[in-house]
């Protein structure tokens, strides 16, 4: 059986109306629960996902999609999930190969396996909650996916989380050869995830901030990487913690544009807008998956 290890052992085969907190005792909303216009139920496929089963033949010319419960469609109908929405827009089969609390580094894991054994035309990667984390400890290979969610490292700073995610998409990236992989996240996954939009506007930040305190011997333009930032003059570090007591800012800025940069091309959409949600008041619904999917669709190689 070709990727054997994509298996979900709990929900293989299963049938069920309500899972997590897509139900009346966990929802954070119980009216917004009782007056979803929509019946939901969870029908999962032989390998656990939430789908039809696989085809035989044709899995490089699909549409393969990676995520969490967001990616499940949890709270919502199947055909409202992004990635029927997907399939219906361009008619053509996507594979939906998600999973609840499912953690960037799973996705990483996946989508680069997925890589190496399919090399499919397209992945499209919805992103989810930096601060997930898989149990990576040695013998953890043995262990089933659901068994491995939701393990967040202690002590881990924002920068941290920030970083994990980074490293997840860019280990992608330098895996992906002949295959197009579109990168979203999910919606508030980090205070730190960010757009183009938003990396224009730190950018715009930045540099704003540095005209209206640089002096004449400073340089021209503001630093852009970390290492350019060490290397400033001392007396010019000197000034921006003890005169402007602004170090701290112009650090944070220059290190998240350092970052994001290793994986802002085109097909890097950033967090996806939340548009409305499902029953279960947390995950959005089908409004935000057909903006998703517009986003996505230009992307798409479909040739």
């Amino acid at each position: 059986m070709i990727l054997p290890k994509f298996y979900l052992r709990s929900r293989a085969n299963q049938a069920w109306d309500q899972t997590g907190i897509d139900s009346l005792e966990a929802t954070k909303d119980v009216d917004h629960f009782k007056n979803y216009p929509h019946s939901v139920s969870y029908n999962y496929n032989s390998r656990g996902f939430r789908d039809s089963e696989w085809p035989d033949s044709g899995l490089q010319d699909a549409v393969w999609c990676i995520g969490d419960s967001f990616t499940v469609g949890l709270g919502a109908p199947i055909n409202h999930a992004w990635s029927k929405v997907l399939e219906s827009k361009i008619n053509r089969r996507t594979i939906n190969v998600s999973m609840d609390g499912a953690s960037n580094m799973w996705m990483a894991r996946k989508a680069i396996e997925l890589i190496q054994t399919v090399a499919p035309k397209n992945i499209v990667i919805l992103w989810s909650y930096f601060h997930r984390r898989e149990e990576n400890r040695e013998g953890a290979d043995e262990y089933p996916d659901e068994v491995r969610r939701f393990f967040n490292a202690e002590d881990a700073t924002d920068q941290d989380d920030f970083l994990n995610f980074v490293e997840c998409a860019t280990n992608v990236i330098a895996q992906a050869n002949s295959t197009n992989v579109i990168h979203g996240i999910i919606p508030h996954a980090s205070g730190l995830a960010g757009n183009y939009t938003k990396q224009r506007s730190r950018e715009r930040h930045l540099k704003t901030t540095w005209d209206n305190i640089k002096g004449a011997n400073w340089p021209s333009d503001p630093p852009m990487t970390m290492d350019q930032l060490l290397s400033l003059d001392g007396t010019i570090i000197d000034e921006l913690k003890t005169v402007f007591k602004i170090y701290d800012d112009i650090a944070f800025d220059v290190f998240y544009l350092e970052q994001i940069k290793k994986i802002s091309t085109k097909n890097y959409l950033g967090e996806i807008k939340q548009l409305d949600y499902a029953r279960d008041a947390h995950h959005f619904d089908l409004i935000t998956s057909q903006s998703f999917v517009n986003q996505i669709v230009p992307l798409l190689r479909l040739d």
